[in-house]
């Protein structure tokens, strides 16, 4: 699998199985936010954290499809596409 760089994070791998890696670099409180399709909040992991960071996010549960991740940290907001297969 092909990681994606956008800014300092990574979401790898994707399209992902039953488990789907984030890394980064953020200092103080992150809310990594996972949605479906339509935007609507399937969970949210609220963080503090303070410089490089990896967090791993079960997608076990989930439906095959597609799915957006949200980071918010106190600098920047990301989101991006995540495929579950």
């Amino acid at each position: 699998s092909i990681e994606e760089d956008i800014d300092t994070w990574v979401f790898y791998p994707n399209p992902a199985k039953n488990q789907l890696t984030i890394k980064g670099v953020s200092n103080g409180i992150t809310d990594l936010i996972l949605l479906d399709s339509l935007g609507k909040q399937l969970k949210k992991i609220t963080l503090k954290i303070s410089g490089d960071f990896q967090k791993k996010i079960d997608l076990s549960y989930l439906p095959d499809g597609v799915y957006m991740l949200k980071v918010i940290t106190n600098t920047e907001e990301i989101l991006k596409k995540v495929v579950k297969i």
